[in-house]
């Protein structure tokens, strides 16, 4: 009789586990509200110039990521390869890491039409309350329209962008 409750118990905690990874791993999709409109945050380019990302008439995607995380690599890499898909959207790459650390994920990537940016006080990060990497937030007409958290299919994000 112990070894059926033993069984019981090792297949619900199993259940359990799993249902919490898939929430780790994959996305969480939330619609936007009035707590993500920021404006006139001031973020610093590779080359040290003060940008303005909210200056923007285009819609714009905020990537959000660590370079040490494989999930951000692996997403920065599928946007890269669908950037023609991206044409009328401004990408801004951000992360409050070492100038070092985001030079290099630039390097990697080596794509110019994404503006990598330094959050060097962690401001834009905490405003947005970015607690899983990576993390993008799309904006149009200056107002966020949709907030992905974990690793998003890129044909899920060009939907959004060219869809508005």
């Amino acid at each position: 009789m112990n070894k059926k409750y033993s069984i019981t118990f090792l297949s619900i905690l199993g259940v359990l586990v799993i249902i919490m990874l898939y929430y780790i791993t994959f996305k969480k999709e939330t619609k936007i509200d009035e707590a993500y409109q920021v404006d006139n945050i001031l973020l610093h380019n590779l080359d040290g110039l003060t940008i303005n990302i909210f200056d923007s008439e285009y819609p714009f995607l905020l990537f959000f990521y660590k370079s040490s995380c494989d999930y951000c690599i692996e997403e920065a890499q599928q946007i890269v390869e669908n950037i023609s898909y991206f044409n009328c959207t401004q990408i801004y790459f951000i992360s409050s890491e070492k100038h070092c650390y985001i030079k290099e994920f630039s390097d990697k990537l080596a794509c110019n039409e994404i503006e990598f940016l330094q959050d060097k006080d962690g401001f834009l990060i905490d405003s947005f309350n970015i607690d899983i990497s990576p993390t993008i937030i799309i904006y149009t007409r200056n107002k966020c329209i949709r907030r992905f958290s974990g690793v998003v299919p890129v044909e899920q994000l060009i939907f959004e962008v060219t869809n508005d």
